[in-house]
């Protein structure tokens, strides 16, 4: 071989698949970047924020790994067609990889897509499969149940919805927007006629958050209490 030349490296099919998986991160990245005000209609940017973090730190088993990919996939897919194929989508990555980080991630997006098509029940029957098999430590946990609340509520079953709120708000105390979780429970306790404990929630807010965003939120749902 000539010298200054290099020799011509060889590109394993291991180095094609991990470009194509960084390539499909990041456009998933981009899209959600992109949609975040659809996102933000069922649980804020919390959501986005936590699904990422774990969609890039699943884990470097064989099966995670393809089932990362697969997710991948699945989530440009979903953004290019209509929900019901969109969540018909990320359920065969779900049931395919059952038992893997990927698998559980894709039950949240089946959750997700049917909220955003208005169907309450076959999201709400989603973010409960979820929470069943997920971890109270893991990523999105808060974010499944800060889903289960937000369809309860909107099917009328504040109490309810309140309760799950207040288990979010529990998960993850770190969470910059644990506190806008007990401004959620404080409307719903509202709503379902339960006065005390929806001060108590605004009131937890304005105590322990006064610097908060959410502070605010806080400090005019205590205004509402004087038409309970």
């Amino acid at each position: 071989m000539a010298k200054g030349i290099n020799p011509v490296k060889r590109i394993s099919k291991k180095e094609i698949k991990e470009d194509k998986l960084v390539t499909t991160y990041f456009e998933a990245r981009n899209y959600w970047k992109q949609n975040y005000l659809n996102i933000l209609k069922i649980g804020g940017a919390v959501l986005a924020l936590i699904i990422l973090v774990s969609f890039w730190t699943s884990s470097k088993r064989s099966s995670e790994y393809t089932a990362s990919y697969e997710l991948g996939i699945a989530m440009m897919k979903s953004s290019q067609g209509n929900p019901a194929i969109a969540a018909d989508e990320l359920e065969q990555v779900a049931d395919r990889f059952s038992g893997t980080a990927a698998g559980n991630e894709a039950l949240l997006f089946v959750a997700q897509t049917k909220r955003l098509a208005d169907q309450n029940e076959e999201a709400l029957a989603a973010y409960e499969t979820y929470i069943k098999k997920g971890r109270k430590d893991d990523y999105l946990y808060p974010a499944a149940l800060l889903g289960r609340a937000a369809c309860l509520e909107d099917m009328g079953n504040f109490e309810t919805a309140a309760e799950v709120y207040l288990a979010a708000a529990s998960a993850n105390r770190d969470l910059f927007v644990a506190p806008r979780f007990h401004v959620d429970a404080a409307r719903c306790f509202r709503l379902a006629g339960l006065a005390e404990k929806a001060k108590q929630n605004a009131q937890y807010v304005l105590d322990n958050y006064p610097d908060s965003p959410f502070a605010q939120e806080a400090e005019k749902e205590s205004k509402r209490f004087l038409g309970l």
